[in-house]
C-alpha cells in the first residue's frame, strides 16, 4: 500500500531528475521558451547583457511592454534567418569594423557591420545607443544570436566565444561579471 506508492514515487521521480549538465527540457509553449532562453542567456553574459534583455524581454504575459512594443517579434523578424555561420560572419565583420576592439559602435560602423536597410538600422540605434552616441558591440552580437535560428547548442558556443575575452574556451567570473 503506502511503501508501494512511495516507491513509485520516487522512481518517477528519480526519471524526471536531470542528469547534471543536461540541458533543460524544453518549456511547453513560446512564452515560456522566450522567457527561459532569456533567463539562461542572462546568466551567461552577465548583469550588462541582463539590462538589456530586460528591456526587450521584460514579459512576455498579457499587456507587457514585449506585446506592446513588438520589440521581440522585430528583432526575430530581422534576425531569425540568420543561421550560426551568418553569427560567425557578422562577428568577423565586427572585428574588421572595429580593430582595436573597443566593442562601441558609430551609426555609421554599425552600416558597415549590418546589411540592413535604413529604417531597420534606425531602428535598431534607436533599441541599443547609449545616450543616441554609441552600439554597445557585443550586447548587439548577443541579440543577434538569441534572435537568430541557430541551434542551442550554436549560440551557446557564438556567446561564449563573444564574451570569452580571456580566449581560454570559457567565461571567467570577471568576464561573467562584465
Amino acid at each position: 500500500g503506502k511503501r508501494a506508492a512511495e516507491g513509485a514515487s520516487h522512481r518517477a521521480a528519480r526519471r524526471c531528475a536531470q542528469a547534471p549538465g543536461s540541458p533543460p527540457p524544453p518549456p511547453p509553449d513560446a512564452s515560456a521558451a522566450v522567457a527561459g532562453h532569456a533567463t539562461l542567456v542572462a546568466r551567461l553574459m552577465g548583469a550588462s547583457m541582463a539590462r538589456t534583455l530586460g528591456r526587450v524581454l521584460p514579459d512576455s504575459g498579457e499587456g507587457s511592454l514585449w506585446l506592446k512594443n513588438a520589440r521581440g517579434p522585430t528583432l526575430r523578424r530581422l534576425f531569425g534567418a540568420y543561421l550560426h555561420t551568418d553569427l560567425w560572419t557578422v562577428y568577423r565583420r565586427l572585428r574588421v569594423v572595429d580593430p582595436a576592439g573597443s566593442d562601441y559602435l558609430s551609426y555609421e560602423e554599425l552600416q558597415q557591420l549590418l546589411s540592413l536597410p535604413d529604417f531597420n538600422l534606425m531602428y535598431l540605434w534607436d533599441l541599443f545607443s547609449q545616450q543616441n552616441e554609441l552600439v554597445h558591440g557585443r550586447e548587439l552580437l548577443a541579440t543577434i544570436c538569441v534572435f537568430s535560428s541557430a541551434t542551442l547548442t550554436e549560440k551557446a558556443r557564438f556567446l561564449n566565444t563573444v564574451f570569452d575575452s580571456s580566449h581560454t574556451g570559457m567565461c571567467t567570473g570577471a568576464e561573467i561579471a562584465q
